[in-house]
């Protein structure tokens, strides 16, 4: 080879250096993009329209059962609601129907003193007949522990429909009422009666004492009566 030869294989290789395009080559990512897919953005979609279709009404419903016990005179205690017709407990979720006095004047005749101490044969006393005594509703055996309402007493869904207008003329009361022969009373808190000897004494009576209380009376070998409604104690 000549070095004229050379000369210009040196400058091809030269210019081929020169001339050369140099390819920048990006990184490749081996992790899986941050983006949410299609299938994610539906699912959070769909349990967002759940919370708001099920969840929440659901919560805010168990809220007002929860707080429907609140004592309005003081909304930081709370009462139990009973049923002014038959004094048990609305539990629950139980509906809380609403009575008047109107409503329950008109079935006076078989929720009243008088038709149960003739059914019975019976004289209530005036601490008994106290007892389940309402205000403007004076000779009916109603219970004075139900809430009162703005639109009425409360009263459970049995009596209810035992109290329907149409059933005022019936003679019997509802099946579970306090006038259907549940007139038990209350404890009395102070028992009077005679030792041996005729002498009066009273006993008053704790709720945690009402045991020892009727233990201490029998000791005396005296008979005590105490009628209420159908029931008499003798000790």
């Amino acid at each position: 080879m000549t070095k004229k030869n050379k000369k210009k294989n040196k400058v091809k290789k030269k210019k081929t250096q020169d001339t050369g395009i140099v390819a920048q080559v990006l990184p490749v990512s081996t992790t899986m993009s941050s983006s949410p897919t299609l299938a994610e953005t539906l699912g959070d979609k769909l349990d967002s329209l759940r919370h708001s279709i099920v969840i929440d009404p659901a919560t805010k419903e168990a809220k007002q059962y929860l707080h429907r016990t609140q004592d309005p005179a003081n909304p930081h205690m709370h009462r139990a609601i009973v049923c002014i017709i038959c004094d048990r407990f609305i539990i629950g979720t139980e509906t809380i129907h609403k009575l008047t006095k109107e409503d329950i004047g008109v079935h006076s005749g078989r929720l009243g003193v008088k038709s149960y101490e003739e059914f019975y044969q019976t004289t209530l006393k005036d601490e008994v007949k106290r007892q389940y005594r309402v205000q403007g509703l004076q000779d009916m055996l109603l219970s004075p522990r139900s809430r009162k309402y703005p639109d009425g007493y409360a009263t459970c869904s049995i009596c209810y429909s035992a109290m329907q207008p149409q059933m005022a003329c019936k003679k019997t009361p509802p099946k579970f009422a306090i006038a259907n022969g549940f007139v038990i009373g209350s404890f009395p808190r102070e028992i009077k009666f005679l030792n041996k000897n005729g002498q009066r004494l009273t006993r008053k009576v704790e709720d945690d004492e009402i045991t020892d209380t009727l233990k201490a009376v029998s000791r005396f070998n005296v008979r005590y009566s105490s009628r209420s409604g159908s029931t008499t104690l003798e000790f």
